[in-house]
C-alpha cells in the first residue's frame, strides 16, 4: 500500500506540474491604443512557484485519492489491482477544471 501511495503521489505531481506548465499564464499584454501594445513577464520565480503550487496540489490530490480507493477495496497484497489510470485520470480532470476556474 506504501509504494502505491508514494507512486500515485509522485505521478500526481508530475501531472500537476504539466498542466501548470502548459496553463499558467506567464505574461500579460495590454492594448495602448493606436496599435501599440505593452507585455509585462511574470518574474521567474514567482512563475516558478505558481508551478510548484500546481504539483503539490496534484500530488496532495493524487495521494488522497489513492489512499481512499486502496482504504475501499482493502489492497490484497498476493493479488494487487492498480488504480494509475483511473487516479491519473481523475487527476488530471481535476486539474482541468481547477486550473480552468482560477484562470477565468
Amino acid at each position: 500500500m506504501e509504494n502505491l501511495l508514494r507512486k500515485s503521489a509522485f505521478y500526481g505531481f508530475l501531472v500537476g506540474i504539466g498542466y501548470a506548465i502548459l496553463f499558467t499564464k506567464y505574461k500579460e499584454t495590454t492594448d495602448l491604443g493606436e496599435g501599440l501594445s505593452e507585455t509585462t513577464y511574470l518574474p521567474v520565480m514567482e512563475y516558478v512557484i505558481t508551478v510548484l503550487q500546481y504539483g503539490v496540489g496534484g500530488a496532495v490530490v493524487a495521494l488522497l485519492g489513492s489512499w481512499l480507493i486502496g482504504k475501499r477495496t482493502k489492497v490484497n497484497q498476493d493479488a494487487v489491482k492498480t488504480y494509475y489510470l483511473e487516479v491519473f485520470l481523475g487527476i488530471f480532470v481535476f486539474c482541468l477544471i481547477m486550473g480552468t476556474l482560477f484562470n477565468l
